[in-house]
């Protein structure tokens, strides 16, 4: 298994579910958005009944400035899309593990992604139909598959009985450990110039 030092360093990367603050949670229901406009408003209006009209224009211009300069903070936090997270959570992991290929599941949208140093990163996207799937692609899955080559994985789904790539671009092939590019050049060349895909032939180097 893993050194418990690297389990307890995977363990960091965990995000706390953004609705266990109740700053979260008001996050999620753009509440926040309410109270920091309200917040303004409500700063604007007890300056323009307490203060004289000079001091009551500037207190309340600046009170409403800066209540939308924190909704513009906010709003370029806010991507709560767990997907727009887990590529850089991979590349974390992947440097803890040091393994060729991290695969996360949960967005239903499938992802192919290379990672520094060689890896990739994989989201296996949903099994399930297309009425279900949302936006996502329904049936897709990761295939993987040591080869002559190297390690052979890929995003698929599943049309009429058979796996067929999701992506245009042919499935990468992963020389792990990384080698230079001069003897992933020598393998290709010993292969006939082809990577063969162990589900589909061959394709072109």
């Amino acid at each position: 298994g893993l050194p418990a030092e690297v389990v307890l360093r995977l363990d960091e990367l965990r995000r706390q579910p953004i609705t266990a603050t109740l700053w979260g949670v008001l996050r999620v229901t753009y509440v926040d958005r309410l109270l920091i406009m309200g917040g303004g408003v409500a700063v604007s209006a007890a300056a323009w009944l307490f203060l004289p009209p000079l001091t009551a224009a500037g207190v309340a211009g600046a009170a409403l400035l800066a209540a939308l300069w924190l909704l513009r903070r906010e709003g370029r936090k806010r991507n709560l899309d767990p997907a727009h997270w887990m590529p850089a959570t991979a590349a974390k992991i992947q440097r803890h593990v040091d393994v060729p290929v991290v695969v996360f599941g949960h967005t239903h949208n499938a992802a192919q992604e290379p990672l520094e140093g060689g890896a990739w990163y994989f989201n296996t996207g949903t099994w399930i139909d297309g009425q279900d799937a949302g936006d996502g692609v329904p049936f897709t899955h990761l295939l993987v598959e040591r080869t002559e080559a190297g390690i052979h994985a890929g995003m698929y789904r599943w049309e009429e009985g058979e796996s067929v790539p999701l992506f245009d671009s042919a499935p990468p092939v992963i020389s792990w450990p990384p080698v230079a590019a001069e003897v992933q050049r020598e393998r290709a060349t010993n292969l006939g110039g082809k990577v063969r895909d162990p589900f589909l032939g061959a394709h072109g180097s």
